[in-house]
């Protein structure tokens, strides 16, 4: 006879194309008994092949920013870092993932990214409230200090999972290691029409309002952060354990149990 063969949730991590991906981008969901399957960065990839069978999909940070010719940016001729294939190949899983209500989560250049995918206006932004992190890169618990606040929506999706943490004012103090991203006037500019259609805002950083939190209108769980919430710590059991319940919910409904052969029982 047969019986149903237990399977475990499969989240997608995309990779970066210029460095390897590290340790920590993995480990929240081993530990969590989520399987991962890493997406290597093509050109012209085939995203709905590439999202099959998957539960959720994570857009991680990297130490590249999005190509300028992505944000109707001049190319910008400093010297800067850029990988222009991560970047073709994350818009095309942002827009399929969307279309299937995919769980996902974009962090630093993952929400960067999602911005990117819908034609937001993201720009360089003040590197003393927002990139004090990359001096301390290679030392995670420097880079997971206190940099600056953020204020949430009341009414978002993110407010109820970090109200425990949160102040009287529903802020809430992070880390920030990106030097660029999208404010206020960008988000409410006409470039960036098409991304406020898709996204609304979920949070804010009070000091200059770059926008740092969205999340997908009419999505179960489709969330940009800015701020690097891989870190273990209060905040990441939040956010990544309503992650986790996203994709096994996702898991419960999409997956179809395997069978398994067994002996026939003995008769008694």
């Amino acid at each position: 006879m047969a019986t149903p063969q237990t399977t475990k949730p499969i989240i997608g991590i995309l990779c970066n194309n210029t460095a390897p991906l590290c340790d920590r981008w993995l480990t929240p969901f081993k530990t969590r008994d989520i399987d991962v399957r890493i997406i290597k960065p093509r050109m012209n990839i085939n995203a709905a092949k590439a999202l099959d069978g998957l539960d959720g999909l994570l857009l991680p940070g990297g130490d590249s920013n999005i190509h300028p010719s992505f944000v109707g940016r001049d190319p910008n001729p400093s010297p800067d870092d850029h990988d222009i294939i991560r970047d073709f190949t994350a818009i095309a899983l942002i827009r399929e993932a969307h279309a299937r209500n995919l769980p996902t989560l974009g962090i630093c250049r993952g929400m960067q990214e999602m911005v990117a995918a819908y034609g937001g206006a993201l720009q360089k932004l003040d590197s003393d409230i927002h990139a004090s992190g990359y001096n301390h890169r290679g030392d995670f618990v420097a880079m997971d200090q206190e940099v600056h606040k953020i204020t949430f929506q009341p009414n978002g999706q993110l407010f109820p999972i970090f109200k425990h943490l949160c102040d009287d004012q529903r802020r809430l103090g992070v880390n920030s290691i990106h030097y660029e991203g999208i404010t206020e006037e960008g988000w409410n500019s006409e470039q960036s029409t098409r991304l406020r259609d898709v996204f609304q805002t979920e949070a804010q950083c009070p000091d200059d309002k770059v926008i740092e939190a969205i999340s997908a209108i009419d999505r179960d769980f489709f969330i940009g952060v800015q701020a690097h919430f891989e870190f273990k710590g209060e905040l990441h059991e939040a956010l990544f354990g309503e992650f986790k319940r996203h994709i096994d919910s996702h898991h419960e409904k999409h997956s179809t149990p395997k069978m398994q052969a067994t002996p026939d029982a003995l008769p008694s």
